[in-house]
This record gives structure tokens, sequence and C-alpha cells, in this order.
């Protein structure tokens, strides 16, 4: 079912059609990748936003029936039977892998199918979030034999790549491309975006400092840890995004009587144009790979408290383009701050600094320009 001889056709997998990082990644690369040389087509488990940002932008969308997060022997086998009538089906010239499940069934169907071209980007390895010892060992090792699988694997933070680089049986097969973002996206002004923001908080913020975090509502994400630093602050903080934690943060902040102080918006749009909103951005993730909003904040020129996870530090220079703490530190994020909010300087420092770094380093034409490089590699 090849489109034509002249382009190069590549089936996107990813687990899930909701969005995040990941889901933003396959999205801009198949609607900004050229059309005259490459036919993308991609498959998800879940319907959902990214499903439907694709099919508004002329992408064909397939669905993956089964694929999902959750882990069962049976479920699993039906995937890979699902994957491999896929990828039959489509006949592509490259299998591009998102998200560490759909990774490695993935991986495992395109070999065994004869793809030549299997390309694996971890957004971060699963390996690396909190989970008890067994279970990071056996989640390892599924991660090793998905990069042994895979033609290329794309690391998308330096830490990633320090580590998969001198894995067995993975020389030469790791490379190095950062996320990147446009200037596409308009920003409101900051009296505008302060206007979305007290409807959605319905909060007067004249006068009143708030923290902004965006971000999809799952453990991983460390939010918790934000909304305990909260008790001890008298700011407010806004909580754009949905997901499986809404309800676990609900009930902290009705428990610890935050109610006028912590809000969560749940879905929001292109949050991305309410930056300018803000006074501080938060992102207290435990586990990430290059996180897309961290970007967005620094094009918007907000000085940035990140936790030392992943690609963060490749973007945050302590006291330079942002400030570092440690996961899962509440008191760590209280200081970082207060000390923000004492010190204008280094506000503005950090703003600039972090702007300027995502100019010059963090661009969706350079990400662009180095994927495209990876699909022309002959396989």
């Amino acid at each position: 079912m090849k489109d034509s001889s002249r382009k190069t056709k590549i089936l996107y997998i990813i687990t899930k059609g909701s969005w995040g990082g990941a889901q933003r990644y396959v999205y801009d690369l198949t609607v900004n990748l050229s059309k005259e040389r490459f036919f993308p087509v991609v498959a998800c488990g879940e319907g959902g936003i990214l499903a439907e940002k694709l099919k508004a932008a002329g992408i064909r969308v397939e669905s993956i029936p089964g694929l999902q997060r959750n882990i069962g022997i049976v479920n699993e086998l039906k995937v890979l039977r699902n994957l491999f009538s896929l990828i039959e089906k489509e006949e592509p010239d490259i299998v591009h892998l998102n998200s560490s499940k759909a990774a490695a069934l993935g991986a495992l169907a395109a070999r065994l199918l004869g793809v030549r071209g299997i390309i694996f980007t971890a957004h971060g390895f699963p390996f690396r979030e909190p989970r008890p010892a067994l279970s990071r060992t056996i989640i390892k090792l599924v991660t090793w034999l998905t990069v042994v699988l895979s033609t290329k694997t794309v690391c998308i933070s330096k830490d990633d790549y320090a580590e998969a680089a001198h894995w067995p049986l993975a020389d030469g097969k790791i490379s190095y491309i950062p996320n990147g973002i446009g200037s596409e996206q308009k920003l409101l002004g900051r009296r505008a975006a302060r206007l979305e923001l007290a409807a959605l908080t319905g909060q007067n913020l004249t006068r009143k400092k708030i923290i902004g975090t965006i971000a999809e509502l799952t453990p991983n994400k460390g939010l918790v840890h934000a909304l305990q630093a909260f008790t001890e602050l008298p700011y407010l903080l806004a909580v754009i995004g949905g997901g499986e934690e809404y309800s676990n943060l609900k009930t902290f902040i009705n428990r610890n009587n935050l109610r006028q102080r912590v809000f969560l918006t749940g879905f929001v749009d292109n949050p991305g144009r309410l930056l300018k909103g803000f006074d501080l951005f938060l992102l207290p993730s435990r586990k990430e790979g290059l996180p897309y909003v961290l970007l967005e904040a620094g094009r918007a020129e907000l000085p940035v408290i990140a936790t030392k996870v992943g690609g963060v530090a490749d973007l945050i220079d302590e006291g330079k383009s942002g400030l570092l703490v440690p996961p899962a530190d509440p008191q760590s994020i209280r200081r970082a701050v207060e000390r923000y909010f004492t010190d204008e300087t280094l506000r503005k420092t950090c703003a600039k600094g972090l702007k300027k770094k995502v100019k010059n380093n963090f661009s969706l034409q350079l990400m662009l320009e180095r994927t495209s490089a990876l699909y022309d590699e002959k396989y």
C-alpha cells in the first residue's frame, strides 16, 4: 500500500492519542516535514486530541485496538497481531516508534516483517521513573531490547543519550535530537492573558502573583509536591491540564483548604498562549524527556522553576536561565518561589537567559532538519 515510489512512507506509532510531549512531537513532525519527500501515517491506540488535530491537518490516522499503557499478556499478544496487520497493510519504508509500550511491540513486529528503517524516539526512559527495583530492571531490559531491535534510537535529552550510548549492541545506533519549537503560535499579551486566567480561576488577579503549571495530570508530573509547597506560600497557583490525577489533586486541595489559592483548570486548548499572564512558571516533574512546556515558557520570557530530571538541565543553567530543584521536594520549591519574588534582577536574568537559549538551540527547524537527515540514511 505504498502511496508513491518517490516519497518515503513513514508509519508513526504511539500508544496514547491524548495530548502530551510525545504526541506534540509526532504532530510537529508529520505536519511540518516536507510533503514532497515524506508520506506520513500515524497509528495510535486511543483516539483523542492528537487524532483530531492530525485529521484536521490532513494526516491519515489509523487505530490500533488494545494498545494502551496497562500491561496484560493476552492483550499484548492481540496488540502485536494488530501491529503485524497494520505494518503489512501499510508497507512503510520507515516505522517511527514513540512511547515505550508502542516501541517495544512495534520494533518486534517491524523487525520480524523485515522493515529496514525502525526508529525509536525515547521521550524519557521509563526505567528512570520512581518504581520498585525489580520493575526498573525489567523495564530497562525491555528498553535495551527495543534499542537493539531498532535501527536508530533518538534521545531527546543529553542525559538519556549518555545512558544509552554505551549499551551493548547499541554502538552507532543512538542519536541526540532535542525537541524544538517554532514561533508560529501567537502569545497573548500580559493583560489579555491575565483576563483569561482570571476567568479560568474565578479570581481577580489585580496586584496578585500567580504561578503557572501546564501539564498532563499524571504521577510523573509531581504536581502533589507543588501543592504541598503551596500550603506554605501566599501566592496563587494555576494548574492547566487534565488527566488521571485530577481527583487526587482536587482532594488534596480541599483537605488543605487551598481552594482560594490553587486552581485546577482542566484541559485548555493551546494553553501556551496564556504564559505571559503568569509571574513564574513551575514544572515539578519526577520524570521528563525534554519538556516542550519549558521551551514555550522560555519563548514567553518567563522565569522558570523546574526539577532536575531528564533533559531539564539541558535547558536550565542554575541562576542563569532558571532555578533547579530536586524532585519530590516541596520545601525546595517553596524556597525557589520566594527567592524569585525577593530578587527582581534574578527573575529578569533567568527569563532572558532561557529565551535566548531556546531561540538559539531548540528551534523546530533544527529538529526537522536533523530528523529528516535520519530518515534519509540508507537502511
